[in-house]
Protein backbone atom coordinates (compact mmCIF):
# COMPACT_ATOMS: atom_id res chain seq x y z
CA UNK A 1 0.00 0.00 0.00
CA UNK A 2 2.73 2.59 0.44
CA UNK A 3 4.30 1.85 -2.68
CA UNK A 4 1.23 2.65 -4.50
CA UNK A 5 0.44 5.37 -2.16
CA UNK A 6 3.40 6.95 -3.06
CA UNK A 7 3.20 6.34 -6.86
CA UNK A 8 -0.16 8.06 -6.58
CA UNK A 9 1.86 11.27 -5.08
CA UNK A 10 4.58 11.01 -8.13
CA UNK A 11 1.47 11.17 -10.81
CA UNK A 12 -0.62 13.64 -8.85
CA UNK A 13 2.82 16.34 -8.58
CA UNK A 14 3.67 15.30 -12.38
CA UNK A 15 0.56 16.81 -13.14
CA UNK A 16 0.45 19.77 -10.89
CA UNK A 17 3.82 20.65 -12.48
CA UNK A 18 5.77 19.75 -9.60
CA UNK A 19 7.79 17.29 -12.37
CA UNK A 20 11.22 17.44 -10.35
CA UNK A 21 9.85 16.21 -7.47
CA UNK A 22 7.65 13.84 -9.35
CA UNK A 23 10.77 11.89 -10.39
CA UNK A 24 12.93 12.27 -7.30
CA UNK A 25 9.74 9.37 -5.97
CA UNK A 26 10.14 7.14 -8.99
CA UNK A 27 13.73 7.61 -8.45
CA UNK A 28 13.50 6.52 -5.03
CA UNK A 29 10.85 3.49 -5.62
CA UNK A 30 13.27 2.18 -7.89
CA UNK A 31 15.32 2.27 -5.10
CA UNK A 32 13.51 0.78 -2.33
CA UNK A 33 12.25 -1.63 -5.12
CA UNK A 34 14.48 -2.88 -7.90
CA UNK A 35 12.43 -5.85 -8.98
CA UNK A 36 9.99 -3.02 -10.07
CA UNK A 37 7.25 -5.35 -10.77
CA UNK A 38 5.25 -1.76 -10.35
CA UNK A 39 6.52 -0.89 -13.55
CA UNK A 40 8.00 3.09 -11.83
CA UNK A 41 11.20 2.10 -14.48
CA UNK A 42 8.61 3.22 -17.13
CA UNK A 43 6.91 6.15 -15.54
CA UNK A 44 10.14 7.60 -15.26
CA UNK A 45 11.50 6.91 -18.22
CA UNK A 46 8.52 8.77 -20.12
CA UNK A 47 9.42 11.89 -16.93
CA UNK A 48 13.14 11.72 -17.68
CA UNK A 49 12.88 12.34 -21.59
CA UNK A 50 10.14 15.31 -21.18
CA UNK A 51 13.22 16.62 -18.49
CA UNK A 52 15.62 16.11 -20.87
CA UNK A 53 17.84 14.37 -18.12
CA UNK A 54 19.62 12.29 -20.88
CA UNK A 55 22.19 11.11 -19.42
CA UNK A 56 20.23 9.73 -16.74
CA UNK A 57 17.93 8.31 -18.71
CA UNK A 58 20.37 6.71 -20.58
CA UNK A 59 21.78 4.87 -17.58
CA UNK A 60 18.64 3.58 -16.50
CA UNK A 61 17.96 2.35 -19.91
CA UNK A 62 21.04 0.40 -19.42
CA UNK A 63 20.26 -0.24 -15.94
CA UNK A 64 16.94 -2.76 -16.96
CA UNK A 65 18.69 -3.42 -20.37
CA UNK A 66 17.00 -6.91 -20.73
CA UNK A 67 13.34 -5.27 -20.85
CA UNK A 68 12.26 -5.98 -23.74
CA UNK A 69 9.15 -3.49 -24.17
CA UNK A 70 8.02 -0.90 -26.74
CA UNK A 71 8.82 1.24 -24.25
CA UNK A 72 12.55 0.80 -23.89
CA UNK A 73 13.21 -0.43 -27.56
CA UNK A 74 11.88 2.79 -28.99
CA UNK A 75 13.18 5.10 -26.64
CA UNK A 76 16.36 4.07 -27.01
CA UNK A 77 16.00 4.91 -30.60
CA UNK A 78 14.41 8.50 -29.50
CA UNK A 79 17.50 9.25 -27.32
CA UNK A 80 19.67 8.11 -29.82
CA UNK A 81 18.02 10.93 -32.28
CA UNK A 82 17.72 13.67 -29.70
CA UNK A 83 21.61 13.41 -29.15
CA UNK A 84 23.05 11.89 -32.61
CA UNK A 85 20.29 12.95 -35.18
CA UNK A 86 20.22 11.05 -38.42
CA UNK A 87 23.11 8.38 -37.76
CA UNK A 88 23.86 4.94 -38.70
CA UNK A 89 23.34 4.40 -34.83
CA UNK A 90 20.06 5.98 -34.55
CA UNK A 91 18.65 3.98 -37.28
CA UNK A 92 20.30 0.90 -36.22
CA UNK A 93 18.28 1.54 -33.11
CA UNK A 94 14.91 2.29 -34.77
CA UNK A 95 15.31 -0.97 -37.03
CA UNK A 96 15.88 -2.93 -33.53
CA UNK A 97 12.60 -1.30 -31.99
CA UNK A 98 10.28 -2.04 -34.82
CA UNK A 99 11.34 -5.78 -34.66
CA UNK A 100 10.21 -5.54 -30.95
CA UNK A 101 6.82 -4.22 -31.66
CA UNK A 102 5.70 -3.52 -35.38
CA UNK A 103 2.53 -1.60 -34.77
CA UNK A 104 4.40 1.59 -32.64
CA UNK A 105 5.18 3.31 -35.59
CA UNK A 106 2.35 4.13 -37.28
CA UNK A 107 0.64 5.33 -34.05
CA UNK A 108 4.01 7.68 -33.65
CA UNK A 109 3.37 8.97 -37.18
CA UNK A 110 -0.35 9.39 -36.90
CA UNK A 111 -0.87 7.12 -39.98
CA UNK A 112 -3.46 5.18 -37.78
CA UNK A 113 -5.33 7.28 -35.68
CA UNK A 114 -5.65 6.49 -31.58
CA UNK A 115 -8.77 4.42 -30.13
CA UNK A 116 -10.72 6.14 -27.75
CA UNK A 117 -10.75 3.91 -25.19
CA UNK A 118 -7.17 2.65 -23.62
CA UNK A 119 -6.34 -1.05 -24.09
CA UNK A 120 -7.63 -3.54 -20.89
CA UNK A 121 -4.41 -5.69 -21.59
CA UNK A 122 -0.94 -5.59 -22.91
CA UNK A 123 0.78 -7.95 -24.78
CA UNK A 124 4.24 -7.61 -25.91
CA UNK A 125 4.75 -7.00 -29.92
CA UNK A 126 0.90 -6.04 -29.83
CA UNK A 127 -1.17 -3.53 -31.03
CA UNK A 128 -2.34 -2.50 -27.16
CA UNK A 129 0.91 -2.39 -26.32
CA UNK A 130 1.84 0.27 -29.18
CA UNK A 131 -1.43 2.54 -28.26
CA UNK A 132 -0.12 2.44 -24.52
CA UNK A 133 3.18 3.25 -26.04
CA UNK A 134 2.15 5.79 -28.39
CA UNK A 135 -0.38 7.69 -25.40
CA UNK A 136 2.42 7.76 -23.39
CA UNK A 137 5.45 8.54 -25.16
CA UNK A 138 3.71 10.66 -28.25
CA UNK A 139 4.20 14.19 -27.26
CA UNK A 140 7.93 13.50 -26.70
CA UNK A 141 8.19 12.33 -30.52
CA UNK A 142 6.33 15.19 -31.19
CA UNK A 143 8.58 17.58 -28.98
CA UNK A 144 11.57 16.26 -30.78
CA UNK A 145 12.28 18.45 -33.77
CA UNK A 146 12.15 16.14 -36.75
CA UNK A 147 11.70 12.79 -34.92
CA UNK A 148 8.84 11.63 -36.52
CA UNK A 149 9.71 13.05 -40.17
CA UNK A 150 12.69 11.14 -39.61
CA UNK A 151 10.89 8.31 -38.06
CA UNK A 152 8.73 8.06 -41.56
CA UNK A 153 11.60 8.30 -43.41
CA UNK A 154 13.85 5.43 -42.36
CA UNK A 155 11.00 2.99 -41.71
CA UNK A 156 9.74 4.04 -45.01
CA UNK A 157 6.23 3.65 -44.07
CA UNK A 158 2.44 4.22 -45.66
CA UNK A 159 -0.32 3.82 -44.82
CA UNK A 160 -0.66 0.49 -46.29
CA UNK A 161 2.06 -1.19 -44.81
CA UNK A 162 0.67 -1.59 -41.62
CA UNK A 163 0.26 -3.82 -39.59
CA UNK A 164 -3.02 -5.85 -40.63
CA UNK A 165 -5.35 -4.98 -37.50
CA UNK A 166 -5.45 -8.27 -34.89
CA UNK A 167 -9.32 -9.27 -34.21
CA UNK A 168 -10.27 -8.25 -30.42
CA UNK A 169 -10.07 -12.00 -28.59
CA UNK A 170 -13.12 -13.35 -27.39
CA UNK A 171 -13.00 -11.65 -23.56
CA UNK A 172 -12.80 -8.23 -25.02
CA UNK A 173 -16.12 -8.99 -26.72
CA UNK A 174 -17.76 -10.49 -23.64
CA UNK A 175 -16.41 -6.86 -21.81
CA UNK A 176 -18.13 -4.51 -24.38
CA UNK A 177 -20.92 -6.89 -24.45
CA UNK A 178 -21.34 -6.88 -20.85
CA UNK A 179 -21.52 -2.75 -20.81
CA UNK A 180 -24.49 -2.75 -22.61
CA UNK A 181 -27.95 -1.77 -20.49
CA UNK A 182 -29.68 -4.14 -19.70
CA UNK A 183 -32.83 -5.22 -17.22
CA UNK A 184 -33.41 -8.00 -14.56
CA UNK A 185 -36.29 -9.46 -16.70
CA UNK A 186 -33.97 -9.73 -19.61
CA UNK A 187 -31.67 -12.84 -20.69
CA UNK A 188 -28.69 -12.45 -23.25
CA UNK A 189 -27.47 -14.88 -25.65
CA UNK A 190 -24.51 -14.58 -27.68
CA UNK A 191 -22.95 -15.96 -30.50
CA UNK A 192 -20.45 -15.63 -32.74
CA UNK A 193 -19.35 -18.37 -35.98
CA UNK A 194 -17.57 -17.54 -39.34
CA UNK A 195 -20.96 -17.61 -42.66
CA UNK A 196 -20.05 -17.45 -45.51
CA UNK A 197 -19.67 -13.89 -47.47
CA UNK A 198 -22.58 -13.12 -49.64
CA UNK A 199 -22.02 -13.00 -53.13
CA UNK A 200 -20.35 -9.75 -54.08
CA UNK A 201 -19.13 -8.27 -51.45
CA UNK A 202 -16.48 -6.70 -50.09
CA UNK A 203 -15.27 -10.15 -48.41
CA UNK A 204 -15.02 -11.93 -51.40
CA UNK A 205 -14.96 -15.71 -51.12
CA UNK A 206 -13.69 -15.70 -47.54
CA UNK A 207 -15.29 -16.05 -44.41
CA UNK A 208 -16.37 -13.56 -41.72
CA UNK A 209 -17.86 -13.61 -38.25
CA UNK A 210 -20.59 -12.79 -37.31
CA UNK A 211 -22.95 -12.20 -34.37
CA UNK A 212 -26.72 -13.34 -33.13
Amino acid sequence: PYMRAREGLANCLWEVGQREEAAEHCRELLRLNPNDNQGIRYRLVSMLLDLELHDELERLLEEYRDDGSAEWAYTRALLAYRRERDTARARKALSAAKKVNAHVPFYLARIKPMPREAPEYITFGGEDEAVSYAAEFLPAWKETSGATAWLRKTLKLSPEGAPPKKRQPWTKIRAAVSRLPQHEEETWELDFRKIAAPPGSEEGHGGREAGT
